[in-house]
């Protein structure tokens, strides 16, 4: 014991090192920003440069209407958006519109930044985004933004309703004399977290003396998105509702010319609804400028025939455009330049632009202390502008330049944490690999094939951590993995190869389909994957959905020991008795847990928008919908309030199974079978945290459970935990891309996270994320259990017990399996950190290498140590 006490010590220290040293990383490679400090002032006694001829503000009140993830075509073309009167507006010239591009992380709470103060955010900002009401260090109270600017010069007074983010960014009490936030992660409601704002309007519009600024934010469209995609039935009531308060707010604007009112995204979406990457639909948000004003100076589109797709420009653009046109000094750390278009409403806009100029040039000189240290172009397009007599097209060549390398350049890597963080993690991956080849190479009697094969993997394969093409295709890579190792297994078995070849054809078939469910990595398109094809054809996606919940019904039911432990009379010569109370009991339980998890994906594809059409699950739903009093299921809110009450249902039933098995299972002293019986519970709250055409894919994951079994009979134990260990790995990383996951941030999936709750909770909903995303790693790691203890029962042989099972021997093997996992993240996380460090000014740092470096610290922190050690641990425990 004291031994085993000893190694569990030495692996949780070279475990935390890895960790630690690894976390300590990050700190200093996601850098601060550079950030001056104080206020923009116009310069001493001088009028304001951006005052109209009249000395007065085009503007001097301003409408920021936002809607978050409204990509550009959602505004613009005619083909997806239904925005009509906005494309009224851009034909009859009152309206001037652009395709901003989003710097990403295209996330709410960076971008919110990016628009408020007109400079680049920080990465990690994208996962401050999530923990946003949690963190009051966000605030921008003290740093200089347009909001600040415009509250502060002429004492104006702003109005806010919409996202809470903005109330984390800009404290209400010194920004907002009106306020109401509206939760931005509950991404279920569609309705009233925009009715929140709207029902506000009326009160805005009527008593306009009461603000100067209105700003609004708008959630409904991004949560569709989440939900099902720019294409659920739900996106164009959504843009007609959208539609419908631009011309209110117009209509406001007619009344009071003072008034600029601005729609706009915060960001895009991709083709699936999310968002947080680079690709271009995520980047590419609208941004329109409405008023009767700009009739003068607007190119009026043709009446009839397609919008034409409108000037580019850098969303934080914004910045000194509405400090020109209000009339406010340009924030001091704004990068962003002015919008030419906007240059025709001043008679003499070159002082308009120096102003602009200047204030770049003051960045300038804080960032690299003098001006003397300027780039040789940078010097070069300067003394252009200055001997041009301040020529505006010298002038935007200049700004533009200067904006391009404040946004490569803007930020400081904190090189003692980055060095100290990666020597702690080189320095325990030593012993690690000393470690493992001290044990199968020298204390191992057994054959050394697997151990040698798996330490070969982990070294050539993390070598593509080097590679921004090999990360972004990453599941190319594992789909070879798997197949060599597959592989590999036929040429191990040598003379008894035919015997076992039928299992691994039945493998290697069954990963090929995995392989074709869906689209992932970033470059290559399959026109027709698994999930399209059944998301095409409801009825045989429901008829599979219910064949995967009745397969693992029936395996509760009979594979595990839960019969057993439930059993009320003497069966001892009958394993199956339908007489026995027990079992009639267990029954009852497990198809009553099947039906309410089937109801409630049902109900869920229901209240996304999909029909259900007429049948057996249509009028299984409707049965369910009975059991509710004077239910209007047709009503998607009330539908709503009713999911939340069938999702806590089928967890409380299926939690209620595992505790009641555990009890029973301590009263009657029946062990076998455990880990199978947790690993089957739990593949029910896997599917019910899982989207509708990734469900039939643990159906195909049981069958290549069974299958792999087969190939450990007569396998002794070492040999066991590192063919299982590898087999895990393999299917765990290829189970998360063929769900659709990648290395990039726009794939975490939301629309599952909030099954079951009723308002958001950092804590809950960030679990609740991680289950929805890595359900299939997790359902792997539990298999992995099942694998190494129970193979014989996932074969349905009987209360059969092995020598694996004794309590002397669960927690060794289990330490041995957790080293060898440590190997590999060891090894590759290792890699990964040196590749990002020599590649630290790569093109696609921020937007490759980085979200990976996130992506490898879930697995690492979430998946390797706490579901594959701590959940074993627990389970041991409570064995």
């Amino acid at each position: 014991m004291l031994v085993n006490t000893i190694r569990w010590m030495a692996y949780f220290v070279l475990l935390i090192s890895q960790i630690g040293g690894f976390l300590l990383f990050l700190r200093g490679f996601f850098p601060s920003k550079v950030v001056l400090d104080g206020f923009s002032q116009f310069n001493g006694d001088s009028p304001s440069p951006f005052l109209s001829d009249n000395d007065t503000p085009h503007f001097s009140k301003v409408i920021l209407m936002v809607v978050d993830a409204m990509r550009a075509d959602f505004l613009y073309d005619e083909s997806v958006s239904h925005m009509l009167f906005v494309h009224e507006l851009l034909r009859k010239g009152e309206a001037i519109g652009f395709d901003a591009f989003s710097n990403p992380p295209t996330v709410t709470l960076p971008r919110l930044k990016g628009i408020t103060t007109g400079n680049t955010p920080n990465f990690l900002d994208a996962i401050l985004n999530i923990a946003d009401d949690q963190d009051d260090s966000q605030s921008l109270a003290s740093q200089d933004s347009w909001l600040y600017q415009f509250k502060t010069n002429g004492n104006k007074k702003l109005h806010f309703f919409g996202d809470d983010t903005w109330l984390k960014l800009f404290p209400h009490e010194q920004f907002f004399e009106q306020y109401e936030g509206t939760s931005s992660f509950f991404v279920s409601d569609f309705t009233e977290v925009d009715n929140n704002v709207t029902r506000h309007l009326d009160a805005q519009l009527d008593n306009a003396q009461n603000w100067d600024g209105l700003i609004l934010h708008y959630l409904g469209l991004d949560h569709i998105g989440h939900k099902g995609g720019p294409k659920l039935p739900f996106m164009k009531p959504k843009q007609l509702e959208m539609d419908a308060i631009v011309e209110r707010l117009y209509a406001y604007s007619l009344l009071h010319p003072e008034t600029l009112l601005v729609v706009m995204g915060d960001h895009g979406m991709n083709e699936v609804g999310n968002h947080g990457g680079s690709s271009e639909g995520e980047t590419s948000s609208g941004m329109l400028f409405v008023s009767p004003k700009f009739s003068k100076i607007a190119m009026p589109l043709p009446k009839e025939g397609p919008i034409k797709s409108l000037q580019k420009i850098n969303q934080i653009d914004l910045v000194p455009s509405l400090a020109a046109l209000l009339n406010f000094p340009i924030p001091k750390n704004s990068i962003g330049v002015m919008i030419p278009e906007f240059l025709r409403l001043w008679k003499s806009p070159v002082n308009v632009l120096r102003q602009n100029v200047n204030q770049f040039v003051d960045l300038l000189e804080a960032k690299f202390k003098s001006s003397d240290k300027f780039d040789e172009q940078t010097q070069a397009l300067l003394d252009k502008y200055s001997t041009s007599n301040n020529n505006i097209v010298d002038g935007y060549k200049l700004l533009r330049h200067v904006q391009d390398e404040l946004m490569r350049t803007a930020t400081d890597y904190n090189y003692e944490d980055i060095w100290t963080g990666a020597a702690a993690m080189i320095i325990s991956t030593v012993p690690i690999i000393a470690v493992y080849n001290i044990y199968f190479f020298r204390i191992n009697q057994g054959s050394n094939i697997y151990p040698l094969a798996f330490e070969v993997f982990v070294f050539a394969f993390s070598i593509h951590v080097f590679g921004s093409s090999l990360i972004e295709e990453e599941h190319q890579l594992w789909w070879f993995v798997a197949t060599l190792a597959m592989v590999l297994l036929i040429f191990t078995y040598k003379k008894q190869a035919a015997k076992y070849l039928p299992w691994i054809l039945l493998i290697l078939i069954m990963m090929r389909v995995i392989r074709q469910w869906n689209n992932t990595g970033q470059k290559h398109i399959m026109p027709f994957p698994v999930s399209k094809v059944l998301l095409d054809h409801p009825q045989v996606l429901w008829s599979i959905n219910a064949l995967t919940i009745f397969v693992y019904t029936v395996a509760i039911y009979s594979q595990g020991s839960v019969m057993t432990s439930m059993q009320l009379g003497n069966t001892k010569d009958k394993f199956f008795n339908t007489s026995d109370p027990g079992h009639l009991l267990l029954f009852v339980l497990t198809f009553v847990t099947s039906s309410v998890l089937l109801l409630f994906k049902i109900s869920q594809f229901y209240g996304d928008g999909n029909d259900l059409y007429h049948g057996l699950f249509h009028w299984f739903f409707l049965k369910g919908m009975a059991s509710f009093d004077n239910v209007d299921y047709n009503n998607k809110t009330v539908l709503q309030d009713i999911n939340v009450q069938i999702s806590r249902l089928t967890f409380y039933c299926i939690g209620g199974l595992m505790v009641f098995k555990l009890i029973m299972g301590k009263v009657r002293n029946t062990k076998w079978g455990y880990f199978t019986d947790m690993a089957n519970l739990s593949t029910l709250i896997l599917i019910q945290y899982s989207r509708l055409e990734v469900i039939p894919i643990y159906l195909i994951f049981f069958v290549i459970k069974y299958a792999f079994s087969k190939l450990l009979n007569h396998v002794e134990v070492d040999q066991l935990l590192v063919s299982v260990t590898w087999f895990t790995i393999i299917m765990q990383n290829l189970s998360f891309f063929s769900i659709g996951g990648t290395n990039l941030l726009a794939t975490v999936d939301l629309s599952n996270a909030y099954n079951g709750v009723g308002s958001y909770n950092v804590f809950l909903v960030g679990f609740l994320t991680f289950l929805s995303n890595f359900a299939t790693p997790i359902y792997w790691s539990l298999s992995s259990l099942q694998l190494i203890f129970e193979k014989d029962v996932i074969q349905w042989k009987f209360g059969q017990k092995t020598s694996l099972n004794l309590s002397s021997l669960r927690y060794p093997i289990l330490l041995i399996k957790s080293m060898i996992s440590l190997l590999y993240y060891s090894i590759f996380g290792t890699l990964l950190v040196l590749s990002c460090i020599n590649l630290r000014f790569h093109l696609f740092i921020w937007t490759v290498f980085s979200p990976k470096l996130l992506y490898f610290g879930v697995w690492f922190v979430f998946v390797n140590t706490l579901t594959d050690l701590v959940l074993p641990l627990v389970m041991l425990i409570l064995y």
